[in-house]
């Protein structure tokens, strides 16, 4: 048996015939189809990020910007954000702060440096931005961090 569907494209054939459903139709119906074909995971892709994370997690100190890393991976910035996006679920800006916050929680837990030396080492610029920046990932501030034995998880 064929369906008939009327295909309005086609003045000179108003009908086209289409097979009716079969087992691979009431499938589709239940499982999601893939759009494009996925490729096997390797090491490090061409468009991995791990050179840039490596370049940038170096260089915490300094004062990096989201250009900075685009311009070392040699692409754009919205081509790193995408990549970002896919490979990590979060943006350049928010991936390198993270990773300065952390740089900042493993030397509060490593050293007693000052709080103000911290933020210069882990390129937060001063101690008030290193408090509020570490109390919005960490929901503690600093000197409590340090005091507490570091039993605060994030």
């Amino acid at each position: 048996m064929t369906m008939r569907v009327k295909c309005p494209a086609r003045a000179s054939r108003p009908w086209l015939a289409l097979p009716p459903p079969g087992p691979l139709a009431s499938r589709a119906s239940t499982q999601r189809q893939l759009q494009y074909a996925t490729l096997p995971l390797t090491d490090r892709t061409p468009d991995s990020l791990a050179p840039v994370l490596d370049w940038a997690a170096e260089r915490l100190h300094e004062p990096l910007s989201v250009d900075d890393l685009a311009s070392f991976g040699a692409v754009s910035t919205r081509t790193l954000a995408r990549r970002f996006a896919e490979q990590l679920g979060t943006s350049p800006g928010n991936w390198l702060l993270r990773q300065r916050v952390m740089a900042a929680r493993a030397l509060l837990e490593e050293t007693d440096l000052a709080v103000e030396t911290i933020a210069a080492r882990t390129g937060l610029s001063s101690a008030a931005n290193l408090r509020r920046r570490f109390h919005a990932l960490v929901h503690t501030t600093p000197a409590a961090y340090r005091r507490s034995g570091f039993v605060h998880g994030s």
